[in-house]
């Protein structure tokens, strides 16, 4: 896992997350980075303090671009279950600016992103591999030690549990479009152990040799076209169709009970980002 992922793992944490957290965490995500980035490599001191001052810069502009527009979109979406279910354009509008706005955090950490990593030295470069490789094996490893019907099981409560955050209550129908959803998935073997084994150690040597290019010019580039990859441009887009055609027909099931507590939520979400946006980060330590 790089760094970049890192980053995006924790921005899309923060929008899915509790209203009631969601102050909290992202007041401390520079904490939170940080204590991920030390699971995968050991910063000298000075490049733990640029790493705290690239992410002051991302979210200083987060804060005042993006949670605006956050809060904008999560109360067009509420004022519209006001008037009953999203429809197919209404979702896809919506999950649309959802992605726009993941590239565009991509997109603006990716300079420091690459200077960092450029700053770490060899043993650095190790730690931040092995690591990534023990967590390919973990995961493996769980997903070889279930038999498939527990790992439905497990993916299916996991989903169903975030419905159930979400809109308050689990419809049948609703456990029939989520179980649908995970047969789809391990039949086209997305939990395939040799399968995903294949493609991730091949994606992480990829990124072992743009690391060792790290002190060449053009790195920052190299590690973009990473995820730019005629193959992996493929598989993303595959992968947001198939989750907009998900919540487009999980729309199309929602009730006016689950309606009206998902217009709640958001709308609390939504002031969160206002609470957020208007209270700057402090300056780095």
């Amino acid at each position: 896992m790089g760094w970049l992922r890192i980053t995006l793992l924790c921005a899309a944490s923060l929008l899915a997350a509790c209203s009631t957290g969601t102050r909290l965490a992202y007041n401390n995500l520079d904490t939170l980075v940080s204590v991920t980035v030390g699971d995968y490599v050991d910063l000298q001191k000075p490049q733990s303090a640029a790493l705290k001052r690239e992410l002051k810069t991302v979210w200083d502009w987060h804060r005042g671009h993006e949670l605006p527009l956050y809060a904008a979109t999560l109360r067009d979406l509420a004022d519209t279950l006001d008037g009953g279910n999203p429809d197919r354009a209404e979702v896809t509008r919506l999950l649309q600016q959802v992605e726009d706005g993941l590239d565009r955090i991509a997109q603006t950490a990716r300079p420091g992103l690459a200077r960092l990593l450029a700053s770490l030295d060899d043993p650095q470069i190790a730690s931040l591999l092995a690591q990534q490789q023990k967590d390919l094996d973990e995961r493996l490893k769980e997903w070889a030690d279930e038999t498939p019907e527990e790992r439905r099981v497990r993916l299916s409560e996991k989903s169903e549990g975030r419905i159930d955050d979400w809109l308050g209550r689990v419809l049948p129908t609703q456990q029939a479009l989520t179980e649908r959803r995970i047969a789809a998935a391990e039949q086209r073997g997305a939990f395939d152990v040799a399968k995903q084994r294949a493609e991730a150690e091949q994606q992480q040597a990829l990124f072992a040799a743009v690391l060792a290019s790290r002190q060449q010019p053009g790195f920052e580039a190299r590690l973009h076209a990473l995820n730019q990859t005629e193959d992996a441009v493929a598989e993303r887009d595959a992968n947001r169709e198939r989750l907009r055609s998900y919540f487009v027909d999980l729309a199309a099931t929602l009730d006016v009970r689950q309606r009206n507590h998902l217009a709640r939520r958001l709308r609390d979400f939504a002031q969160d980002c206002d609470v957020l946006a208007a209270k700057p980060i402090d300056p780095p330590n």
